[in-house]
């Protein structure tokens, strides 16, 4: 039951998310005016939901409901799919359920491109 359950709430997670970031998108307070909105389903990984633009810059986001603390080692993952996906990671979000550790939130807090979203922000 226990995996069930935990399926269950990622797949609820990224739905609120999904909601979330449309609700931001009509406000245009996205960094892009997203025109497309999918997932990306690959054997090293899944990226939750990929916003694109007009010109194809990419809004790539991560819903982690499983991990207590989301690492940076965690970010490089979700980057490593990104790459298998072929896809550029123009801006990150990584929405989790528990913490994200110092090192990530040095990292967001220098970049321009990357916002971590914890699930009381939600």
């Amino acid at each position: 039951v226990e995996n069930e359950i935990l399926a269950f709430h990622q797949e609820n997670l990224k739905f609120i998310c999904g909601e979330y970031l449309d609700i931001l998108n009509q406000k245009n307070m996205l960094p892009i005016k997203s025109v497309r909105t999918g997932e990306w389903v690959g054997k090293d990984g899944v990226i939750d939901i990929v916003m694109q633009n007009e010109e194809w810059d990419n809004l790539l986001c991560f819903c982690s409901w499983k991990k207590d603390v989301f690492s940076y080692e965690d970010y490089r993952q979700c980057l490593k799919v990104a790459n298998a996906a072929r896809l550029s990671p123009d801006y990150v979000s990584v929405f989790a359920a528990g913490e994200f550790d110092e090192e990530l939130i040095a990292e967001a807090e220098h970049s321009e491109t990357l916002q971590l979203v914890d699930i009381n922000t939600l």
